[in-house]
């Protein structure tokens, strides 16, 4: 279980979560932020912004990026039974680069009776529904996780052990907290002004929030604040899930991907292995 502690008084500081953040395509949804700038920058106020990662509820994130990861890995999959049925009765896979699964279904499999015809007409089915996903409304995408719940099952479990690369799962935000969970969005990091910051430290609300950005515009649009809701920190994320977080934080922006060894440099060391019976 993570570890979540009451934030300290008056200070916004790595680790530290506050209401009323934003984050892409959660505009209807209640976000959180999580501080990433370092705590000497913070405690010092060396740090002229402060760094955040948006944090949503689970139930919130699995309808809009959990549907689309899913979508996405099921239409991979659908795509790689496609070929395998192509491959299987001697054409190209190339084919489905050129013409579209339903015109291959009717022309090959169809015309030539070929037995797998119902599984590659379910392959293209299922390829079509999860290439149209993003364009279905909230409550349509809903079934898409049971349409494919075995894949979905498969992804949510490898939020609950971190295993997703821009996603860090939280159970909760502040202590005590009761729900489902929460998601942080690792890879869209966003930051407040160091005075706006100060100010959701001490706890802002709306008609203040416009007062600092009359004094600051570059405060403009930082925050969502509702007549009835107010920024300030509700929590802090303790030792050793915040290092944990920050580590994989990290990892995702400091990974530097190089091309493959080439098939004539693997063929040339394979080569170089000893015989049977040449070693005595």
């Amino acid at each position: 279980m993570h570890r979540i502690s009451a934030p300290p008084p008056d200070a916004l500081t790595q680790g530290v979560i506050f209401t009323c953040a934003l984050a892409e395509d959660y505009d209807e949804c209640d976000v959180a932020g999580l501080i990433i700038t370092a705590r000497c920058d913070a405690y010092n106020d060396k740090a002229p912004i402060y760094n955040y990662v948006p944090v949503v509820k689970f139930e919130n994130w699995i309808v809009r990026d959990g549907v689309d990861a899913v979508a996405n890995r099921s239409l991979k999959a659908a795509l790689g039974d496609m070929k395998s049925f192509l491959k299987g009765i001697g054409e190209a896979t190339s084919l489905l680069d050129f013409f579209p699964p339903e015109q291959l279904y009717r022309e090959i499999f169809v015309a030539q009776s070929i037995k797998n015809a119902p599984a590659f007409l379910k392959a293209s089915q299922r390829y079509a529904a999860m290439r149209d996903v993003i364009n279905l409304e909230n409550n349509d995408r809903l079934d898409v996780l049971v349409s494919e719940k075995s894949e979905a099952k498969k992804f949510i479990r490898e939020l609950l052990s971190n295993s997703l690369a821009e996603f860090h799962y939280l159970p909760g935000i502040s202590p005590n907290e009761n729900v489902v969970g929460h998601v942080a969005l690792l890879r869209e990091v966003r930051h407040l002004p160091r005075e706006l910051a100060k100010s959701v430290s001490r706890g802002l609300d709306a008609s203040e929030y416009a007062e600092v950005c009359r004094k600051d515009e570059r405060s403009s649009g930082r925050l969502r604040i509702g007549s009835d809701t107010i920024a300030w920190p509700i929590g802090m994320l303790l030792s050793p899930d915040l290092e944990l977080l920050m580590q994989r934080l990290t990892h995702l922006f400091a990974r530097v991907g190089v091309a493959d060894l080439s098939p004539s440099t693997l063929k040339m060391l394979e080569s170089a292995l000893p015989e049977k019976g040449a070693i005595k």
